[in-house]
């Protein structure tokens, strides 16, 4: 889904407000409400989707003419369920004549090109692979040891999980920054970030006012938290594509399913009882 993006040149006195005593925190506050709002359009039935939706097709009609290729970047999934993308640029570089928008999937990469499952080849210069990122696997690369001489790699071989995406049982003293479930598909991570900070910091200080050596979140808070968070997601817009959110049982890893200030107020405060201090 391609949703117009709102921007415009930046002007001289754009310059002189940001030396405006509380003008970038208002600012940053007020994109955070906005945000927020569009959070709505990904539940059924909200003011806020039947605007996006509406904006989104106005936005095809408007810069796609061409019918054809109108209906065939139309997308096949319900809003929200892939990342949306704002932009003003993408479908007028589809327009342009020496672009040619192909769907058909690759068969064989060719010295000169490709070969497609219609049987076409296509002549390339260049071939680039977007292949994405990794959102399953998360630290694969990484070897972290816990308890009893367990890896995360091993703890995460089905899917990976995590106590509000910060602690994991059977690992003391890991803080993780944007772990699993704590993506978001309409506003900064920075808030998710800052949050799980404020938790580790908190636990911290704990640890260092008491003289004590280790924290680990308890197991059964941890997998608490994720059963929740699967009983939301399993209804939400996410669990109705393939995407990057979701692991290949279809779980999904990635997305949080609620607003971000429920994810601040939950992650920056953290209680004692969640976890085992030593």
């Amino acid at each position: 889904w391609i949703l117009p993006r709102l921007e415009r040149r930046y002007r001289f006195f754009d310059r002189w407000l940001t030396a405006l005593p509380g003008y970038s925190r208002a600012t940053r506050l007020a994109w955070a409400a906005f945000l927020e709002w569009g959070r709505k359009g990904f539940d059924e039935g909200t003011f806020a989707r039947r605007f996006m939706l509406a904006l989104a097709g106005w936005h095809r009609r408007r810069q796609l003419p061409d019918a054809a290729l109108r209906d065939a970047l139309a997308p096949p999934y319900p809003l929200g369920c892939k990342r949306i993308i704002y932009a003003n640029d993408y479908y007028p570089t589809l327009m342009q004549p020496h672009v040619d928008l192909v769907t058909a999937g690759i068969d064989a990469v060719l010295p000169t090109g490709v070969r497609t499952s219609d049987g076409r080849e296509h002549a390339l210069d260049a071939l680039v692979c977007a292949t994405g990122f990794e959102t399953v696997q998360l630290l694969a690369s990484i070897r972290i040891e816990g308890r009893e001489g367990r890896t995360l790699s091993e703890t995460w071989k089905d899917v990976p999980a995590a106590f509000h995406g910060i602690s994991v049982a059977g690992f003391p003293n890991l803080f993780l920054m944007l772990g699993p479930n704590t993506a978001t598909g309409h506003t900064s991570t920075l808030f998710y970030i800052e949050a799980a900070v404020r938790h580790a910091v908190a636990g911290i200080q704990r640890l260092t006012s008491t003289g004590g050596i280790s924290m680990e979140v308890r197991q059964d808070a941890m997998d608490a938290h994720n059963a929740a968070l699967q009983a939301r997601l399993g209804n939400s817009v996410w669990a109705q594509c393939r995407s990057w959110y979701r692991s290949p049982s279809g779980k999904v890893v990635a997305i949080f399913p609620g607003f971000t200030p429920e994810y601040v107020r939950a992650a920056s405060t953290l209680r004692p009882e969640d976890y085992h201090w030593r």
